[in-house]
């Protein structure tokens, strides 16, 4: 056994090598067919688009312009003095009447006219023919003339207008210088008040021995 030569490991057999792959077979060539091919379809374009008729634009009216009104100026009222009186001119005293041969009575004057002429005298009475009794003065039946008044009676009036306007602008001055018065001592007085407010001292006098036991016994530092 010891004489023997080692064993050598028996060799294997190397597989055999795979066959290649077929290649892949080439594609097919075309044959072009007798027929041609049918031509393709005529489409006819489509139709326009019909659109509706837009709305008639109305037309703008015109706006009219508002014709500016100017008031009109009132005049001044001026008080109208009474026209001056003008004295009726005096009546035309009566004529006395011519002296005649025949002897009548007076006749009073009356405002009623004579109801009827004299009786026609005889011609007895006198030798001169008789005659109409002469006519009467007319009576002036209007009123007596006032007498002028003065011209001067509308001054008062006018004067004592312009004196009531006069006090009332003055008292209406006088009012709104007074409201305007308070208004700024309000004002001035609320000021003051903010301002001493945070200086202000304390009413209550505090000692500062009293501090000093208030802080020893309550152990704070005030």
């Amino acid at each position: 056994m010891s004489g023997a030569a080692p064993t050598q490991p028996t060799p294997q057999p190397t597989p055999a090598p795979l066959p290649p792959s077929p290649p892949p077979p080439p594609p097919p060539i075309p044959v072009p067919s007798a027929t041609p091919p049918p031509p393709p379809p005529v489409t006819s374009p489509p139709p326009p688009p019909v659109f509706p008729p837009p709305p008639p634009v109305p037309s703008p009216k015109p706006t009219p312009t508002p014709t500016p009104v100017t008031p009109t100026p009132t005049p001044p009222v001026v008080p109208s003095s009474p026209p001056p009186l003008v004295p009726s001119p005096p009546a035309p005293k009566a004529s006395p009447p011519p002296p005649s041969n025949n002897v009548s009575p007076p006749q009073p004057p009356s405002n009623s006219p004579p109801s009827s002429p004299p009786p026609p005298q005889s011609p007895d009475a006198g030798n001169a023919p008789s005659s109409p009794a002469p006519p009467q003065a007319l009576i002036n039946l209007s009123p007596p003339p006032s007498p002028p008044q003065p011209a001067s009676s509308s001054a008062p009036s006018s004067s004592s207008n312009g004196t009531v306007a006069v006090a009332a602008g003055v008292v209406g001055a006088v009012v709104l210088l007074g409201l305007a018065a308070v208004l700024i001592y309000c004002f001035v007085a609320k000021g003051r008040r903010r301002r001493r407010s945070h200086h202000q001292p304390s009413p209550y006098p505090v000692f500062p021995s009293k501090l000093r036991a208030l802080r020893t016994y309550l152990r704070i530092d005030i």
